[in-house]
């Protein structure tokens, strides 16, 4: 495979509340003092 898509990267977006393989998908660490994020359903 040439190319992949890198979320977050150029034009498309990253993952909201994505803890597990955040770097794949764009999504920044949470904040410490965060409140946890919301348990939704598993893809």
């Amino acid at each position: 495979v040439r190319y992949h898509i890198v979320r977050g990267k150029l034009d498309t977006a990253g993952v909201k509340d994505r803890n597990q393989s955040r770097s794949k998908y764009g999504a920044k660490r949470p904040k410490k003092g965060a409140a946890p994020a919301a348990t939704g359903k598993k893809k």
